[in-house]
C-alpha cells in the first residue's frame, strides 16, 4: 500500500486551533499579572501598594501598551509596505532584465537566420548565375567543354529524364537528335565502343517509329574534345547517310546545339523550380520553344501539363518479331484552347513513342542502363 497522502485542509485547521490558544493563553496571563497587585496588596500585605498607586501604575503600563502597540502597528504597516515596494521593484527590475535578455538573445537569433537566409539566397543566386552562363557559354562558344559542363550540370539535378535529350535538328517537327554525355554498358556496345575508348558526347539519329518497323540500323558518332562542333556534326551526317538516313542528314545542322542549350537549360531550371520554370517532370525531348516531352508526360510553357504520362495508351514494342508487334492504338486527344493545332500534332507524334513501354523504362533505370556524367563522375581532367 502507498504512503497516506496527509490532508492540507487538517493541517491548517491545527495551525488555526494553536494560534489561537497561544494568543488566548498570552491574553490570560497578561490579566493575571495585572491583577495580582491587587490581590496580593487586599489579601497578604500592603507592602504591594495602595490599590490607588497600583490601580495608577496599571492604567500607565496599559496605556503605555496601547501606545506602543499603536506605534508598532503603523510602523509595521509602513514597513510592509516599503517591503512590498521594494519586493515588487525587485520583481519587475528582474523580469526587466530577464526579458531584456530574452529580447537580446531572440535579436541575435534573428539576426543569425537573417545571415543564413541571406547566405542561402546568395547560393541560390550563385547557381542561377552559373545555370545562364553554362547556357550562354554553349550557345556562344558550341564547344566539347561548355556542352559537356552543361550537361553534367543538368545531370547533378537529374533534370533530364534519361540523362540525355532529344532536339530537332532545325525548325519543329525536323528530324531528332540524341545527346547523351556518360558512359554505356557492356550490355549495349555502340560501334564496339569499349570503356577504355576516348570519353566523348554521343550524336545520334532518332527515327521515326515507322522507319524502325523494318529494316533499321542506328546512326551514331562520338564527339570528342579534339573535335570542332563542325567536326562532330559532319561525322554525323556520315553516320546517318551510310545507315540509310540520306534525306534526314539534309537536315543537320548547327542549330542543334542551340536547342540543347535552350532545353538543357530550361531543365535545370525546372528542376530547381526557379521563378520562370515551367516543367514538372524530368526532360526527355525538347519539341520547340515552349514545348517538351517529360517524365510526367507532354508540357507546354502555355498551358502546363497537356497530358499525363498516364493517359498515354501502351504500345507494343517497335522492333522485333511480327508476333510480339501490335497494331497501334488510335491516340488523337483533341487541341486544347490556346495550343497551335500543328504544334500540337508534332507534340503528340513526338511524344507518344515515349510512353506506353514500360520495359524500355526499366532496362534505362537498371545497371544495364547508360550512366551519364555529372560534375563528380565526369572524365574530364580539369573541369571545374
Amino acid at each position: 500500500m502507498g504512503a497516506k497522502v496527509p490532508d492540507r485542509s487538517t493541517e491548517q485547521a491545527a495551525h488555526v486551533e494553536l494560534r489561537s490558544a497561544l494568543i488566548l493563553s498570552v491574553a490570560v496571563a497578561g490579566a493575571i499579572f495585572t491583577v495580582a497587585p491587587f490581590i496580593l496588596s487586599a489579601f497578604l500585605t500592603s507592602a504591594f501598594g495602595q490599590w490607588q498607586v497600583i490601580s495608577s501604575t496599571t492604567l500607565t503600563n496599559v496605556g503605555t501598551t496601547l501606545m506602543l502597540a499603536a506605534v508598532l502597528f503603523l510602523l509595521e504597516r509602513k514597513f510592509t509596505k516599503s517591503v512590498s515596494a521594494a519586493a515588487e521593484s525587485t520583481a519587475r527590475l528582474e523580469v526587466l532584465e530577464q526579458t531584456r535578455d530574452l529580447r537580446e538573445a531572440a535579436d541575435a537569433l534573428r539576426q543569425r537566420v537573417d545571415v543564413i537566409d541571406a547566405k542561402l539566397a546568395e547560393r541560390r543566386d550563385a547557381r542561377l548565375r552559373q545555370t545562364q552562363s553554362l547556357v550562354e557559354s554553349a550557345r556562344a562558344e558550341a564547344s566539347f567543354d561548355a556542352f559537356a559542363q552543361l550537361l553534367e550540370k543538368a545531370n547533378d539535378l537529374n533534370a533530364l529524364w534519361h540523362g540525355s535529350v532529344v532536339v530537332p535538328a532545325g525548325a519543329m517537327g525536323s528530324p531528332r537528335v540524341r545527346v547523351f554525355w556518360g558512359e554505356r554498358s557492356h550490355a549495349v556496345l555502340v560501334h564496339n565502343i569499349f570503356d577504355e575508348a576516348e570519353p566523348a558526347i554521343e550524336l545520334s539519329y532518332v527515327a521515326p517509329d515507322e522507319e524502325q518497323q523494318g529494316p533499321f540500323r542506328p546512326a551514331r558518332s562520338r564527339w570528342v574534345a579534339s573535335q570542332s562542333p563542325a567536326e562532330a556534326l559532319d561525322a554525323l551526317i556520315l553516320e546517318m547517310q551510310s545507315a540509310g538516313h540520306g534525306p534526314a542528314s539534309r537536315a543537320i545542322t548547327s542549330q542543334i546545339f542551340e536547342h540543347v542549350a535552350i532545353a538543357v537549360g530550361e531543365a535545370i531550371s525546372s528542376r530547381a523550380n526557379e521563378p520562370s520554370s515551367w516543367m514538372t517532370g524530368q526532360l526527355e525531348e525538347w519539341i520547340g520553344d515552349g514545348m517538351a516531352v517529360t517524365s510526367s508526360g507532354l508540357e507546354a510553357r502555355q498551358g502546363g501539363l497537356l497530358i499525363a504520362a498516364e493517359d498515354f495508351p501502351e504500345q507494343g514494342p517497335v522492333a522485333g518479331p511480327a508476333s510480339q508487334k501490335r497494331k497501334p492504338v488510335p491516340f488523337s486527344p483533341p487541341c486544347p484552347s490556346g495550343v497551335d493545332p500543328t504544334s500540337w500534332a508534332i507534340g503528340i507524334d513526338r511524344s507518344r513513342p515515349h510512353f506506353g513501354r514500360p520495359w524500355v523504362r526499366s532496362i534505362s533505370a537498371s545497371e544495364h542502363g547508360p550512366k551519364p556524367y555529372t560534375s563528380q563522375t565526369t572524365p574530364r581532367g580539369d573541369h571545374p
